[in-house]
């Protein structure tokens, strides 16, 4: 139920994999059983604050063309969205 995860480190965020990379990966690597997620992941994804606005959100995650965004504060990460949650509450439906 879930199409990404973040990777961190204590408070530092170091990547983010997606379904994306996995598919990447299965097509792409002989055998998964001896990969890392390291080697697969997005390192240093975009981030924003809590106080995003949806439309700042949307915009970012169309131009960059990605659909989860990590949400941090000066504590570390502290959730995700994805361009489904921001347009759903950009509709109005939730």
């Amino acid at each position: 139920g879930f199409g990404s995860v973040v990777v961190v480190l204590g408070k530092m965020i170091l990547g983010i994999l997606t379904e994306r990379d996995v598919l990447r990966a299965a097509a792409e690597a002989p055998d998964l059983s001896n990969t890392t997620v390291k080697a697969w992941m997005t390192a240093e994804p975009d981030t924003a604050g809590p106080d995003f606005d949806t439309e700042e959100a949307a915009t970012l995650m169309l131009s960059r063309g990605f659909r989860h965004l990590p949400i941090v504060d000066a504590s570390g990460l502290v959730g995700m969205v994805s361009l489904r949650d921001v347009l759903s509450t950009r509709i109005g439906r939730r």
